[in-house]
């Protein structure tokens, strides 16, 4: 099943996420689970709660005065002058300023005669130009383009971030859908809520909302609207058509055609991770990885054992599994070859490089095998973004955004404060 908050995968019979450590509600007549704020079960379809309305909450919190227990008198300290003879010379102290504002105005007159007095505006002037230089780089700008393999890792992690157009849509701190530009400016707002697996196509953004419900909007905020009206995940948009797993439907594959308003289920098991590639999909279940036909033909398995956060790649899959290897599946060789062994748990990838997370955020070269540190701190998730990366981290009730580049030495906090302004 996928935890209703960080949206990973747990299993089954789960009490608390082993994730983010969120309670599991269950139905208290078929104990199967339940969403926050629901009202009846969507299994068995009795009511979740029974309101005892004679209950009451006695007493009230008053916040105690610490200010009579710490606060002591002052004690009062008299001070008596000590008497002295006052005697000033008025003429000596008049002779002593004018000698000191001459000497001064000489001195200036001269360092600015000689060459000496150069190096020194010079050496000022470098100064000012590398405390400008210093303020430019501190705004960090996203360029290129995403790769798909890095599209397919984003959606896999909930798909708050998309770069479409030289131009950012991820959720604000409060909870909005904005668009900003690459050096993360001109923000403009495009739904006044929250958004999850955000694919855009054609200019037209994808997403689904607080809900789970999936809906679409013009880059520009029009045209809003809500296209299945129930709990979807993992979406991808291609060729006209959406793939998603529904969740109350033991998890399994629908496909939705947007031109023929078709609803399809296309598989009979749990199933994360959608990769869609060509006329196949790719995905994981609680037994391992799978492969199935856009049609819904020829479901087979590829690979035994759990695995987690998986992302195709030029005929190979690039995984995490349950002992915290990170592995790949060369599928034309149909050979399992483990690439890491360092426990950490794979998160994303590009063409040069896997991010994966161990008491932070590494990156591993895949054609150097170099392992590097990029981010030290707890990571949620972590989107790529042209040549960036966006880190959700520091928990999830006070999780906050910062993007850094490729080697780590840049870095930059986003939404810090109230009105969404960033470092």
């Amino acid at each position: 099943m996928i935890c209703p908050r960080c949206k990973k995968e747990i299993d089954d019979d789960a009490q608390f996420c082993s994730h983010c450590g969120m309670k599991i509600n269950r139905c208290p007549s078929c104990q199967q689970p339940i969403f926050d704020n629901a009202k009846y079960c969507s299994h068995c379809g009795k009511p979740i709660y029974s309101h005892n309305y004679n209950d009451k909450i006695e007493g009230y919190y008053q916040p105690i005065d610490h200010t009579q227990v710490f606060q002591k008198e002052k004690s009062k300290v008299s001070f008596q002058d000590i008497p002295t003879q006052k005697k000033i010379n008025i003429p000596v102290i008049v002779l002593s300023v004018l000698t000191l504002v001459i000497l001064t105005i000489w001195g200036y007159g001269y360092l600015d005669k000689t060459k000496g007095v150069n190096i020194f505006k010079a050496e000022d002037n470098s100064q000012n130009n590398q405390k400008n230089n210093a303020q430019d780089d501190q705004i960090m700008k996203i360029t290129g383009t995403t790769p798909e393999v890095s599209m397919r890792g984003n959606l896999n992690q909930g798909g708050n971030i998309a770069f479409y157009k030289d131009k950012i849509y991820m959720n604000s701190d409060e909870g909005q859908l904005v668009c900003m530009d690459n050096q993360l400016q001109n923000q403009q707002v495009i739904v006044d809520g929250s958004a999850e697996y955000i694919n855009i196509v054609n200019d037209v953004i994808y997403y689904t909302n607080e809900s789970n419900q999936l809906c679409s909007v013009n880059i520009d905020g029009k045209d809003q609207k809500t296209i299945l009206n129930k709990k979807v995940f993992y979406v991808v948009v291609k060729d006209n058509k959406v793939y998603y797993q529904f969740d109350t439907d033991q998890e399994r594959i629908y496909v939705y055609d947007l031109k023929t308003n078709k609803d399809e289920r296309l598989n009979e098991r749990h199933s994360y991770n959608l990769n869609v590639i060509d006329d196949k999909i790719y995905y994981t279940s609680s037994d391992g990885i799978y492969c199935i036909g856009v049609d819904g033909q020829n479901d087979q398995k590829l690979v035994d054992g759990k695995s987690s956060y998986m992302v195709y790649n030029n005929q190979k899959l690039y995984y995490g599994t349950s002992d915290l290897n990170i592995c790949v599946y060369d599928i034309q060789k149909k050979k399992v070859e483990i690439i890491n062994q360092e426990e950490g748990q794979f998160m994303n990838m590009n063409e040069q490089y896997i991010f994966y997370s161990l008491n932070g955020l590494l990156r591993y070269d895949i054609k150097t095998k170099e392992v590097k540190r990029v981010y030290n701190g707890f990571v949620r998730t972590c989107e790529i973004v042209g040549d960036k990366v966006i880190i959700t981290t520091n928990g999830y009730d006070s999780a906050h955004r910062v993007m850094i580049d490729f080697d780590g030495v840049k870095q930059q906090r986003i939404f810090q404060n109230q009105n969404d302004s960033y470092i």
